[in-house]
C-alpha cells in the first residue's frame, strides 16, 4: 500500500488530467497551437478574466504561460547549438512544460531547485546554493526572481555557479513605464503586495532598469526580444506575448569589457533571435499578440500562482 501521502497526491493528479483533458477536449480546434503539450484548441484561456486584454494566455490543457511556450520555442531553436547542450543545467522552480523539454531532449545533468516545494531534486535558497563554483553550464530562473527579497544576492549566486562559458535564461515581469524598479521593504502583507505589485508573493516591480541590476552582479546581459524574430502568424498561433524579451546572461570575466558594452564575447555562438539592444515597444505593458480568435467565456483557471 502506498502512504496516504503518497495517495493523496495520486488521486489529486487523477482529478487534475481529467478536468484537464476534458477541458482541453471541449476547448478542442485548430486555431492555436500549444508546443508544450502539443494540443490545438480553438483558443487559449485568460490568466485573468477580468483582464479584456488577457484573452489568449494559458494553455487549457497543461495550463503554460505565453513565457513558457517562448522559452519552450527558444530552447527548441537552440537545441543543436547552444554550448549548454550537454552540460549540467539548474532549473528553478520548475514548470512542469519546461521539464518535459529538458528531459526529452537534454542529455546532460537536470537538477531542479526550490525552497518550499517537496517535487524538487534539491530543496535550496537561490541566495545560497548547494553547487561547486564555476560548475553549472545553463541556469533557467523563469519569473522567480521577483520573489525573491534579497536579488542582488541570487543574481550573485548564479553568476558564481555559472561555467566559464556558461549562460543564464532569465525572466521577470517588467512594467516598462518604470525607469527604476520598485521596492519597498514595509509592503509585506499579502493584501499590499496584491495592491502595490499586483501579486500577493511579489516583493518588488521591475523597471527598465533590470538588465543593470543584473550587470551589478557581475554578469554580462543581452536582452533577446524573441518574438520580434518570429513571424507575426507563428506568434498568434503560439500565443505569445510581446514585451517580455528573455535576459541571457554569462559571467562578466569572459571579456574584459564587458561591462561596457554589455555584449556577449565574439567566440560565443549566435542564438536565434532578434536581440542585442532591447527597446519595449511604444505600450509599456505586457499584451498578448492580438489574433481573430474569439474572446474566451469567463471561465476561470485555477493555476499556481508561486512562480508567475
Amino acid at each position: 500500500m502506498f502512504p496516504r501521502r503518497r495517495r493523496l497526491r495520486l488521486i489529486r493528479s487523477a482529478i487534475w488530467q481529467f478536468v484537464h483533458s476534458a477541458r482541453a477536449l471541449w476547448l478542442a480546434g485548430l486555431a492555436v497551437e500549444c508546443p508544450c503539450c502539443g494540443w490545438t484548441f480553438r483558443r487559449f484561456l485568460p490568466w485573468d478574466p477580468k483582464d479584456p486584454t488577457d484573452h489568449n494566455s494559458v494553455c487549457p490543457y497543461c495550463l503554460s504561460h505565453s513565457r513558457h511556450r517562448m522559452l519552450w520555442l527558444y530552447l527548441t531553436a537552440n537545441r543543436d547549438k547552444a554550448p549548454w547542450r550537454s552540460g549540467t543545467v539548474l532549473c528553478f522552480a520548475p514548470e512542469p512544460s519546461l521539464l518535459r523539454w529538458f528531459r526529452a531532449n537534454h542529455g546532460g545533468p537536470l537538477h531542479t531547485v526550490d525552497l518550499h516545494r517537496d517535487d524538487t531534486d534539491v530543496r535550496a535558497d537561490i541566495t545560497h546554493l548547494p553547487f561547486r563554483a564555476n560548475s553549472v553550464a545553463l541556469v533557467v530562473c523563469n519569473h522567480v526572481l521577483e520573489h525573491i527579497a534579497d536579488d542582488r544576492a541570487a543574481a550573485t549566486e548564479i553568476r558564481r555557479v555559472l561555467e566559464p562559458d556558461g549562460q543564464a535564461v532569465l525572466t521577470v515581469p517588467i512594467d516598462w513605464s518604470r525607469e527604476v524598479t520598485f521596492e519597498d521593504p514595509a509592503v509585506h502583507e499579502p493584501r499590499e503586495r496584491l495592491r502595490v505589485y499586483g501579486q500577493v508573493d511579489h516583493v518588488r516591480t521591475y523597471g527598465r532598469d533590470f538588465a543593470d541590476r543584473l550587470r551589478g552582479a557581475g554578469m554580462v546581459v543581452t536582452v533577446l526580444d524573441f518574438v520580434a524574430g518570429i513571424d507575426r502568424q507563428t506568434a498568434l498561433r503560439h500565443g505569445l506575448t510581446t514585451n517580455e524579451p528573455i535576459f541571457l546572461c554569462r559571467a562578466v570575466s569572459l571579456q574584459t569589457d564587458c561591462t561596457k558594452t554589455g555584449q556577449f564575447p565574439r567566440d560565443v555562438p549566435a542564438l536565434e533571435g532578434s536581440c542585442f539592444d532591447y527597446t519595449p515597444s511604444t505600450r509599456p505593458t505586457h499584451k498578448p499578440v492580438r489574433s481573430n480568435v474569439a474572446h474566451p467565456t469567463q471561465t476561470h483557471v485555477a493555476a499556481r500562482t508561486r512562480h508567475t
